[in-house]
């Protein structure tokens, strides 16, 4: 449910559609947005809002990390030669 409501919030501030969720499982998602400042500067301020209430709510007990990648379009071309190092990237965002 954290999970769900922190995956609404980021469309909502970068006012994408639905559609934009390309992955929600899990207790992870994964949502296609422009590599542009204001989407970064978007993440970093989430990240810190979502620790302060984590902490002040569950008294550290849970933590939820939003992570990011750059693709440029070509990595976005399904074919032999990019299914590996688009896979390599998602595991970075994994890692966290």
């Amino acid at each position: 449910m954290i999970t769900k409501s922190i995956e609404k919030e980021i469309l909502t501030k970068l006012e994408l559609p639905p559609t934009s969720v390309i992955l929600s499982a899990g207790s992870k998602f994964q949502i296609l947005a422009p590599n542009i400042p204001k989407v970064k500067n978007l993440i970093e301020e989430l990240q810190i809002q979502i620790d302060a209430w984590l902490l002040e709510r569950y008294m550290g007990e849970i933590s939820f990390h939003l992570a990011s990648v750059n693709l440029s379009p070509k990595d976005l071309l399904l074919n032999e030669k990019n299914i590996i190092p688009l896979k390599n990237k998602q595991k970075i965002c994994t890692k966290h």
